[in-house]
């Protein structure tokens, strides 16, 4: 079936919808102006992720220390953007490859574990992983790409019991 295998093409790795839409955009104050301007989101909160806010992350399978981002998430998550500021990462790629635009579809989850066994085996790779941001030293994510390209990531959250104060807020 081209590629793409007789488990995942009946099943998928998940029956519902996901939890937030990720996109990657080159200027997060314009993206927001923007979103909030012409489809009416408003209550952006923001979140600079680098080493300091994650410190255990990987990309490609190797540590991942000198990236950052900023990340913006709307009133209630359900849409997400993120600005590679520097370093490598997935999302320094596809603004790289694809420019701005739909980045990865993200799914809520009370372990990594049982997701991960699941993408692994409907044929995704893990590529960026990332932990240690609650307040707590909790909370978790993990990037997974498909072998056959679909056009964005997978990701899997597990939420910090406690997490920080937003970085930053938008008007």
């Amino acid at each position: 079936m081209d590629g793409v295998s007789a488990a995942a093409a009946s099943s998928g790795p998940f029956a519902r919808l996901p939890d937030q839409t990720g996109f990657v955009v080159d200027d997060l104050e314009a993206a927001v102006a923007l979103w909030s301007t012409v489809l009416g989101i408003k209550g952006w909160v923001g979140f600079r992720y680098d080493s300091a806010y994650v410190p255990h992350r990987t990309f490609r399978g190797h540590p991942q220390n000198d990236s950052v981002t900023r990340n913006a998430v709307s009133e209630g998550g359900r849409i997400g953007l993120v600005q590679p500021v520097e370093g490598r990462s997935l999302f320094a790629e596809a603004l790289e490859s694809r420019g701005p635009g739909l980045h990865h579809l993200s799914y809520f989850v009370s372990s990594l574990e049982p997701g991960r066994r699941r993408l692994l085996a409907h044929d995704f790779s893990e590529v960026m992983t990332g932990s240690g941001h609650g307040l707590d030293g909790d909370g978790a994510y993990a990037y997974f790409e498909s072998a056959v390209p679909i056009g964005f990531y997978i990701q899997l959250v597990v939420p910090p019991h406690r997490r920080a104060a937003p970085h930053f807020t938008f008007p």
